[in-house]
């Protein structure tokens, strides 16, 4: 006696099960974000190269006689580069995806941003935010970092995002 195809039960195989849990939607709407913003940021600093090529440098009041002429500002490039990492770091805070996370990472490296794991360092209030501390193992340990709630960004030496750390705190019992 033959089962009509539609009884039929068909197991699902383990291999399709490992990304069940994920929103799909969510991350592909993260991703197309990113990209938007990279994207953006690139055809402004394009547009913004190209415009400075194409016109002649006007040159400076000194050079000028006193005109009054002044050099091209590269402030707004540098401006508009701040506000795409600023973006990315924030996007970054509220990813919980990890491949979503990787991709605004590496974008955060390849325009010269680093990434810093303090985790067996001592506390430095202008590179680290205190989220928690916990029981030192021994005297020597207080003031050290016990572990990273979140890594620390800088660009250029300058701190742009604080590491949220928990740090050892040493209580005599």
């Amino acid at each position: 006696m033959t089962r009509p195809l539609s009884s039929a039960v068909v197991a699902e195989p383990e291999a399709t099960q490992f990304a069940s849990g994920i929103d799909w939607a969510e991350t592909i709407l993260l991703l197309a974000t990113v990209s938007v913003l990279l994207l953006a940021g690139g055809l402004a600093l394009g547009y913004r190269f190209a415009e400075t090529a194409a016109r002649p440098t006007p040159m400076r009041p000194s050079e000028a006689g006193g005109t009054g002429a002044t050099s091209p500002s590269d402030d707004s490039v540098g401006e508009q580069r701040a506000a795409l990492i600023a973006g990315c770091l924030r996007l970054r805070g509220l990813l919980d995806d990890q491949v979503c996370i990787g991709v605004v990472e590496d974008t955060l490296a390849a325009s010269g941003v680093e990434q810093f794991d303090p985790t067996g360092h001592r506390l430095d209030p202008s590179r680290h935010r205190i989220i928690a501390t916990v029981a030192a193992p021994d005297a020597a340990d207080d003031g050290v970092i016990a572990r990273i709630n979140a890594p620390g960004y800088v660009d250029a030496g300058r701190v742009l995002q604080p590491a949220d750390v928990v740090v050892y705190k040493w209580s005599p019992s």
